[in-house]
This record gives C-alpha cells, structure tokens and sequence, in this order.
C-alpha cells in the first residue's frame, strides 16, 4: 500500500491550519524577495510528494524572540540549519523550565541520558534549563541523528520516536524515507514530523527535505 498520498494530506491540512486566521505576507509579493516555484524546486530535488503541498512561503509578522535569536546563533555555531530551532516550539512551547511526566526537561525536551551524553551537566543547577546550552545539545543531537538517517525527516522522527525504533523500523518496512515508515511510528511522531514541516515552512518558509546537511 502506498501511504504516500496519506502523509502528504496530512501535511496538507496542517500547513493550511497554520496559515488560516493569521496575517502573513508571501516573499513574492515583497520587495527584495523573489518568487519561488515550489513544484519545479520539488520536484529537480526529487522530492515530488512535497510538489503537492502549498508553497511555505508565508512568514509571519511577529515581534523578533530575543531567545530566538539566540538559539538561532547556538544552531548555526554547530553547523545544523537554524530552521530546526522551531523544534522547540513543538518541544515545549519555548518554555525554558519545561518539564514532561517522562523527565524530559527544556526547551528541546532532552531526557537525562541524551544530555548526558552531549555535555550537559545534571548536577547541580541542570543545565537542560538553560536555552544556549540546551539548543548545543539538540543541535548535536540532530547532526549524530542525521549522520544516522541521511534525511531530517528521519532524524525529527527519530528525536521524537527515538534512534533505535526508527532503525527497527526502517529495517522491518525495507524502507529508506520517512514517508515510508510513517504508518508504522507511534501515533505521537506521526502527528509530531508533519507539525515540524509545516512549522518550519509556514515560519521560516523552509523546506524541510531540502535543508542542507549538518557541517562540521
């Protein structure tokens, strides 16, 4: 069965979802940007389900996130491309001192075991609670899970779902795309990759798919 069409619905609906009853502004339409032709961009990078979306162009007016800015900073000192900073929107609704009933703490939602092994020192005052050094973690966290995967949907399932079951996955569906696997996640990460989508594109009118590898 081609599940395909499914998760490009999915996204579908989300971007529109974002999009309704905000006020936003197409970079076309604005000076000193140009147009982009988001089915024939799609489609020479071989990603033609991502053609059926609507173009991500739509940035919203919102006043600049000092905190955001910083993150941003922290991403791109790692190499990792700063759209991926939103993941702590979805994380934790950019909450410093977030905490979930699993103990995972943070803007980026880092388990114990994760900012451990990137750094952070737990002891103390936690580190995980601290913005710069949270989104150093995540952001290498992201570059050893895109190591892994070869794309960033993968490596944003696998920051959800966790390394080991995407791997069990990919393995049990002979499968090498995010799209192919996605029927098989957990219900949490199928909501959770299609969200990151249409966030990253509807604020920072990204494409997701295309994004360039980590450096460094």
């Amino acid at each position: 069965m081609n599940r395909q069409p499914l998760y490009v619905g999915v996204c579908t609906v989300l971007l529109l979802g974002c999009v309704a009853g905000r006020q936003y502004r197409l970079q076309g339409n604005e000076p000193g940007h140009d147009a982009v032709d988001w089915k024939a961009t799609c489609m020479a990078r071989g990603f033609s389900a991502y053609a059926l979306l609507p173009a991500p162009v739509c940035r919203f007016e919102e006043p600049a996130d000092p905190m955001l800015a910083e993150l941003k900073s922290v991403f791109i000192s790692e190499g990792v491309p700063v759209e991926l900073v939103l993941l702590a929107e979805l994380e934790s609704g950019m909450d410093a001192a977030a905490r979930s009933r699993m103990g995972a703490v943070g803007l980026f939602q880092l388990m114990a075991g994760t900012a451990g092994r990137f750094g952070l020192d737990l002891v103390g005052c936690d580190e995980r609670i601290r913005p710069a050094q949270s989104a150093r973690a995540a952001a290498r966290y992201l570059k050893v899970l895109y190591a892994r995967f070869h794309t960033w949907p993968l490596a944003i399932a696998a920051y959800n779902a966790g390394e080991a079951r995407v791997s069990a996955v990919l393995q049990s569906c002979n499968a090498h795309s995010y799209g192919e696997i996605a029927h098989a996640l957990p219900a949490e990460t199928r909501s959770y990759v299609p969200r990151a989508l249409a966030l990253t594109g509807c604020r920072e009118g990204a494409l997701v798919a295309t994004l360039p590898p980590p450096r460094g």
